[in-house]
């Protein structure tokens, strides 16, 4: 009972401490997509290309999954015969065939503190953020950080503002 009791005072800290933080004030809004159809050298280049390590993939607007690098080596990998020339020279391999099809996806007003424990305590690395079940943007580990480094120095500077000078 106790140690509830503790969870609870010390989430109630952090939703005090983040003050109205969303997940709209930390997301990436020029989010690069796949859709089903897309081949595995399609994504590949996109992932290279923008510095990714997932995609989320977009059925007429709508989230149906997500691909990751794993996703997209992991199988060559398990059969122990992994090249990247092997792996693409198999241009019917498409985002369908190897997406993630079950999603964690949050919504543009989903509170900071509880983005917290799906990018951190349950490994995630990247939420789609779907506003009326459209993607708006994504949210991943580094996004966070740099939100919860932006609030850090605006709470600094706003406590260094509210000081009487020295005389």
């Amino acid at each position: 009972e106790l140690e509830r009791i503790i969870l609870a005072t010390e989430q109630h800290a952090l939703q005090r401490s983040l003050g109205g933080i969303t997940a709209a004030a930390v997301m990436s809004r020029d989010v690069q997509f796949a859709s089903p159809d897309t081949t595995l050298e399609q994504a590949w280049k996109m992932l290279a290309g923008h510095h990714l390590k997932t995609l989320p993939v977009l059925e007429h607007g709508r989230l149906v999954g997500i691909v990751s690098l794993s996703d997209l080596v992991g199988p060559a990998m398990a059969r122990g015969r992994f090249s990247w020339r092997g792996l693409f020279r198999r241009p019917s391999t498409r985002m369908a065939q190897v997406m993630s099809r079950q999603v964690v996806s949050v919504g543009s007003e989903y509170p900071l503190d509880r983005l917290l424990p799906l990018l951190g305590e349950h490994g995630l690395h990247c939420l789609p953020v779907l506003d009326d079940g459209r993607l708006v943007g994504v949210i991943t580990q580094t996004d966070l950080i740099a939100g919860l480094k932006r609030h850090l120095l605006n709470a600094a500077t706003q406590r260094s503002d509210q000081r009487v000078p020295a005389l």
